[in-house]
């Protein structure tokens, strides 16, 4: 409200509150008596949003109402205080004066909107006329006889007249979340708008034109839902429905495909005394256009309506011996089929939908076609007569073939046929929808041919996911820049018409899910493309009533948790395990896991990070009521324990079977059990989710995702069995010692560069289960942290360099050595060499210096971009990729370029190379796909070109993964990144340029390392520290070590 002037609009004034004025109908035809009834609808939810403010009813007794409508409601504004809430007139009556009034019309049907416009007192109403779900919000002096101001909502139509409604309930302090993350609603004094009179709210309607959320792999919402609904009519039912329908209104969304795997009942399967279906009716007072996904063709559920139509019509049709499954075969019971399309789209005809084309098995499976070769003779001639005969039904059941909207989704095999000839018998006034590869990447956009299809294209996105290499039902742990980023392509492309997001549950992603609709309204808008400082921020503002300073934290912190889902997903943590019911698959070569030896131990880094985001946030979160308390954990501080949990379970075992494997006795014990504590705080976090909110959410989210149909399996985490730890047979005397790096114990290399002023480390441990003494000397200019010391289980010990004692390189030893009373015992048990490099050479302009056997480089520091001269450019993500920020080559629509490398866009790193030879490097890209064909015909690809100084690549020899599926894609997904290895040739030492040329637009990477001395470049998940540089700034990447729990030192 602080953007507008200080001209007020007083809605409650704390002793009576302004009435809302709207017609007393819309004449017209059926569909205009509809909008009048979605309006009011949405009316009734302002007058219960002013209500709760007020405080004429309580903000708790609605968000524990699951059982409710519109009779119900207005049965509890009828007993609540009069004075605080709106009163809902059609009229002024004669000789009254109404100091403030609420108007609300749509501008198609509205007399009194109309009557406003003509009158000139509307003006701005002229900018979203015969628009698209358009709407303001503005205050008007004198509106009408006997109003001296009104603030007036009108719509281009009746969804943007809803929209607009909820545009006021959030200016008042309603969250659209207040329901489905009980986020509370302060009670206020006086309710006080500033400034629409000089700055109405006037938005002209959304980017993208039908968006909305794909209900998914629903198994915990089922479960929740048939506790908390009734279950007569199957689950979930209206009344469920009906909860969804006004959370997508209040975020701006439109659409929504349902819930439809086995066990839940289908959208359309219940129905009234007239074979209407009840929910799709009750979408239509609403106002949500219904769809429904990729596998349910014409808003048939297979899963819940083909088996008993099949049996329904066992003496119909010569169904030929085939069982039910056997039975949904286009090409020998295609009357059969048809009918059964027919059917549902006659009953569905009056309401608003969008019909998927083409034809997929019962399930998300691919088409049967057992007589294909007798029939249509080839796939792509039978799904072109599927469209064609589908078209067919559409005209007779509608009057045309084009009477509503249509899309065709080339999603898995799908994609395959539309890529190899089908778009040939696609309609123009037939959308596109084109699907990513289920984790977030792109799998195709439109080409300049596609982009000029009269329907438009979208995208099918996901947040949760069902499916291979790994499921990820949990957290809905997308990314949030990788969301936005890969939308923001599709809309570039031409891929802006129709957004769905797979959202599982939605519990709990509901961050994600806002991010989205934010997007889809306003694709130009800066809040989203602003995560932490805009959109983060203020969405802590609003949900938590934080301070904007707390917000800042919250967003900081919400923040850093989204970028560890874009290092590692918290369902992406496993190892080998069987796959049952109780028990969820993995396959130890897709682990990929975060190394607890390397690189100032990795591992342990990891929980630092993860445990500084839950010391912070629980400093916010203990200032909080129980109300707010409640929705911050919903919505963010389960997810930042759970992540801790996982990690702590993980990289403790990975921790236990290192000790294990070294000799570390009481050690691989003591990690055995704070794996097991990780495990139990997912379950302790798990279980205080199902508490919150007087037990609201009971079940209704799990890291468990059993299901009990295709053979029994579980799409949940791996939780670890006791068996998968590892021990030390038997106890040994002494101490020993492992240096940083080493999977062994006994030697290793420790390596430093007066440029770095790094530091690292090496454990001593005891090889049984009593304290071992121990002794370590060194050269004098390396400094430990310890020189001496007993341990239980073990202690690290820092290692870093004097640079004041050394006027040039030098190498030198640590060795370690068990003790007794101080003294020395034995011959030493380590030692570890040390090479310490001084460096002279000074930084030449923004650039690199080669250190400790390697140059990593990250994307976003570069020396120079240099822009092409065919219009392309690098471009910085923010918070993206696994270790912060990326690069991304612009724009999307760019042509490949295959050898032009002089003229297009170049990132260029100055770097000082101590070292000459020919060397390995390795760009860490981000997966993206890039399927289809280009606009010449050629198949697209994800290539980039890497070059030394001024001699251009004769070709771009970075060739990523660009099409789904295939072992090279599942390595991608679960280590997310690609790595792409290329040869660099460094002839003579001393300064170059080492420059990256776009090839391929949308190319997206997130550093460079290029290891100069063999082995220096260990095998951890994130690659080594960034090499010396002046350009990070305060971004600079500093030398850390790890240090042990405090369970090790306590031993």
């Amino acid at each position: 409200m602080d953007k507008y002037s200080s001209v007020p609009v007083v809605l409650y004034d704390g002793k009576t509150t302004a009435p809302v004025l709207l017609d007393e109908g819309y004449l017209g035809n059926l569909y205009s008596s509809r909008s009048y009834r979605q309006i009011v609808r949405a009316v009734g939810d302002l007058r219960q949003d002013i209500a709760m403010v007020t405080g004429a009813i309580k903000a708790d007794t609605i968000q524990q109402q699951m059982v409710d409508d519109p009779q119900s409601q207005a049965a509890r504004l009828d007993l609540a205080d009069q004075r605080k809430i709106p009163a809902l007139i059609h009229a002024v009556e004669s000789g009254k004066r109404i100091k403030t009034a609420v108007i609300i019309g749509s501008i198609a049907d509205s007399l009194i909107i109309q009557r406003l416009m003509a009158e000139g007192k509307l003006e701005e109403a002229l900018r979203i006329e015969g628009k698209w779900e358009a709407y303001l919000v503005a205050a008007v002096d004198h509106p009408l006889e006997g109003i001296e101001r009104a603030l007036v909502i009108a719509g281009s139509d009746a969804r943007g007249t809803i929209f607009g409604i909820y545009t006021l309930s959030e200016l008042l302090g309603v969250s659209p979340w207040y329901w489905y993350s009980d986020v509370p609603v302060l009670v206020k004094e006086r309710i006080v708008l500033n400034g629409l009179i000089d700055n109405p709210i006037v938005e002209e309607g959304p980017s993208v034109k039908y968006r909305g959320i794909f209900m998914n792999d629903e198994e915990r919402t089922i479960d929740w839902a048939k506790k908390k609904f009734p279950a007569e009519n199957g689950t979930p039912e209206v009344n469920f429905y009906r909860h969804i329908f006004e959370l997508l209104l209040r975020l701006k969304c439109n659409v929504l495909w349902p819930a439809m795997h086995e066990g839940t009942t289908a959208f359309n399967r219940m129905t009234d005394e007239n074979g209407i279906p009840l929910n799709a009716k009750e979408a239509a007072e609403y106002g949500v256009i219904m769809s429904a996904s990729h596998c349910e063709m014409l808003l048939r559920n297979n899963v819940d309506e083909w088996e008993p139509w099949y049996e329904a019509h066992r003496n119909d049709y010569d169904w030929g011996g085939d069982n039910y499954r056997e039975a949904f075969d286009y090409t020998r019971h295609k009357e059969a089929i048809l009918a059964y399309w027919k059917e549902r789209l006659t009953a569905n005809r009056e309401f608003e939908s969008i019909l998927a084309l083409g034809i997929r098995g019962v399930h998300d499976g691919k088409y049967t076609c057992k007589n294909l070769s007798e029939t249509f003779g080839t796939e792509i001639a039978m799904m072109a007569d599927v469209v064609y005969e589908q078209r067919k039904l559409i005209e007779d059941v509608y009057g045309s073939a084009n009477a509503v909207a249509q899309v065709f989704i080339p999603y898995k095999e799908m994609g395959n046929l539309y890529n190899e000839g089908l778009k040939a018998y696609l309609p123009d006034d037939v959308m596109l929808m084109w699907a990513e590869d289920n984790y977030g990447y792109l799998r195709q956009v439109p080409n300049t041919e596609e982009r000029s299809r009269f329907s438009g294209s979208g995208i099918y996105y996901h947040s949760s996911y069902w499916g291979k290499p790994k499921s990820y039902l949990w957290l809905n742990s997308i990314q949030l820049s990788l969301m936005v980023e890969q939308l923001c392509r599709a809309y570039d492309t031409g891929a802006g018409t129709y957004w769905i997001l797979n959202v599982g549950d939605i519990k709990p992603g509901e961050i994600a899910l806002e991010c989205f609709a934010k997007l889809s309204w306003d694709i130009t808008g800066e809040d989203v493309k602003m995560l932490e400082s805009k959109f983060l921020k203020n969405h802590a503002m609003r949900d938590y009533h934080l301070s904007e300073a707390d917000a800042a934290i919250v967003a900081k912190v919400m923040d850093q948790y989204f970028r560890l889902c874009g290092t590692k997903r918290p369902e992406f943590f496993g190892t080998e395990n069987p796959s049952g019911v109780h028990s969820t698959a993995f396959h130890e070569e897709l682990a990929y896991p975060f190394s607890v030896a390397g690189v100032g131990d990795e591992g342990m880094l990891l929980l630092e990070r993860c445990n500084w985001l839950l010391e912070t946030l629980i400093t916010i979160y203990e200032k909080l009521d129980e109300q707010h308390q409640s929705a911050l954990y919903q919505q963010l501080l389960h997810h930042v324990i759970s992540y801790l949990g996982v990690a702590e379970e993980y990289v403790y075992y990975w921790k236990n079977r290192l000790a294990a494997s070294q000799g570390r006795y009481a050690s691989a014990r003591i990690y055995a059990e704070l794996s097991r504590k990780g495990r139990d705080r997912i379950q302790t976090a798990q279980d205080k989710f199902w508490e919150v909110s007087k037990g609201k959410w009971h079940k209704a989210i799990g890291y468990s995702h059993p299901i009990t149909y295709y053979g029994g399996v579980n799409e949940g985490i791996v939780l670890l069995s006791d068996d998968h730890y590892s021990t030390v047979s038997s106890p040994a005397w002494g101490a020993g010692a492992a240096a940083e790096g080493q999977n062994t114990a006994g030697a290793g290399t420790l390596r430093f560069n007066s440029q770095v002023n790094d530091m690292h480390y090496f454990d001593v441990f005891s090889r049984g289960n009593e304290k071992a003494e121990w002794i370590a000397e060194s050269d004098e200019w390396i400094v430990l942290s310890a020189n001496a010391g007993s341990t239980a289980a073990e202690e690290r010990v820092t290692v870093a360099i004097d640079w004041s004692m050394l006027s040039c390189s030098a190498a030198g030893l640590i060795r370690v050595f068990n003790a007794d009373h101080g003294k020395k015992v034995g011959e030493a048990v380590s030692v570890f060499a040390v090479m310490a490099i001084v460096s002279e050479v000074a930084f030449d302009g923004p650039s690199f210096i080669e250190a400790n056997g390697y140059v990593a480089v990250e994307a976003e520091h570069y020396t120079e971009s240099r822009k092409g001269k065919d219009g392309s450019e690098w471009r910085p993500i923010k918070s993206n990729g696994p270790r912060g920020d990326t690069m991304k080559a612009f724009p999307d629509t760019a042509e490949r370029g295959d050898c032009d490398f002089a003229n297009t866009a170049q990132l260029r790193y100055h770097i000082y190379f101590t070292s000459t030879g020919t060397f390995k490097g390795t760009f860490y890209r981000i997966p993206t796909l890039n399927e289809g064909f280009d606009d010449y015909g050629n198949p697209r690809s994800c290539r980039t070109a890497i070059g030394l100084d001024e001699v251009l690549p004769a070709m771009a020899q970075l060739d990523g993964q660009s099409s789904w599926g295939g072992r090279r894609w599942e390595e991608n997904i679960m280590r997310m990144i690609e790595l792409l290895e290329f040869t660099l040739i460094v002839q003579t030492p001393g300064w170059h340029d080492l420059v990256v040329y776009r090839s391929d637009a949308s190319i997206v990477f997130s550093r460079i390392v290029i290891e100069t001395e063999q082995g220096a470049v260990d095998g951890s998940l994130l690659g080594p520290m960034e090499s010396p540089n002046n350009i990070a700034g305060d971004d600079v990447e500093r030398s850390r070590v790890a240090g042990l729990t405090r369970e090790l030192d306590e031993a």
